[in-house]
């Protein structure tokens, strides 16, 4: 089994797309309220995501991309564990 990728690579990835502070980004937050991301913004951060893990995303898992966990799950990424979900 590979190991569990860490999300630290994916806050940077997404500050550097972003221009947002991720820093305290936990998993139930939502990425249109909490970051401002549109559905083309989002796009944009899978499809680099993508590139920088070495994954592949599905079409129908983008569609159900609302939060950054989701957006965790979708790419097979360990996000902050002890950090309880809040929503955004």
């Amino acid at each position: 089994m590979a190991e569990p990728r860490d999300d630290g690579l994916l806050r940077g990835l997404i500050a550097r797309l972003t221009g947002r502070d991720v820093r305290a980004l936990r998993p139930g937050d939502s990425l249109r309220r909490v970051l401002g991301l549109d559905g083309v913004d989002l796009l944009r951060v899978v499809i680099a995501a993508e590139e920088l893990y070495g994954v592949i995303v599905s079409d129908e898992q983008i569609d159900r991309i609302r939060t950054y966990g989701d957006l965790l799950r979708s790419l097979e990424i360990r996000g902050p564990s002890c950090e309880p979900s809040q929503p955004g």
